[in-house]
């Protein structure tokens, strides 16, 4: 259900960028915007890393990122 529910929200938002970009520019303008939303919609709805959900996994690899990396130790 989970699945669904992101893809008919991200389905939904494409085809609303779609009809924004079409009406003016051409394909080589709409076609970068819609391809992206779309591989992000999959990738949320469907993609796994090591058993992770990608939208756990992203925000596991910022948290990372913004964790001191090096620890030092002092002895009391």
């Amino acid at each position: 259900m989970k699945q669904l529910i992101i893809c008919g929200a991200g389905g939904g938002l494409t085809y609303f960028v779609y009809l924004s970009l079409a009406k003016i520019y051409y394909i080589e303008i709409w076609i970068g915007p819609v391809t992206v939303l779309g591989l992000m919609t999959l990738a949320f709805a469907f993609l796994k890393i090591h058993g992770i959900p990608f939208l756990l996994y992203i925000m596991l690899v910022i948290e990372f990122s913004q964790k001191v990396q090096k620890r030092y130790w002092m002895r009391m």
